[in-house]
């Protein structure tokens, strides 16, 4: 577990550099920080990330475009994650078994969460200089 929070906050470090990238580039980064997040804390095989990562870059792409698409909803923005949640699932579970493709949606989450703490408190430093 500690292994996998020093490559998060390893990954949230890179972040601080990447500001002044374009926000394309900046992306791809958090979502391979996101995925190696993922892929440590679910004890992945090889084999089984060479299977996931693909499969969880389309679920990012998606989940990014579903975000963004219905933010002025939150309400909805909420039904259709979980929908798309739902349509991934058995992709998941096929590719790493049904208690591990439950994890990935709580992992996503603990990961965005990470991220969140760390943008306050990069904002909040920010103010203090």
């Amino acid at each position: 577990m500690q292994r996998g929070f020093i490559i998060l906050m390893a990954g949230f470090l890179m972040l601080n550099r990447l500001q002044a990238q374009p926000i394309d580039t900046l992306e791809l980064t958090i979502r391979d920080k996101m995925t190696e997040f993922i892929s440590t804390r679910l004890q992945l095989s090889k084999e089984e990330v060479k299977q996931f990562r693909p499969l969880f870059n389309r679920y990012y792409r998606d989940w990014r475009r579903t975000m963004q698409q219905y933010r002025s909803d939150n309400l909805l923005m909420q039904q259709k994650v979980l929908e798309l949640k739902i349509q991934y699932r058995p992709l998941f579970i096929e590719s790493l078994g049904k208690l591990r493709a439950q994890q990935v949606y709580e992992n996503q989450k603990l990961f965005l969460q990470h991220l969140n703490r760390l943008q306050k408190e990069r904002k909040k430093n920010k103010r203090v200089v």
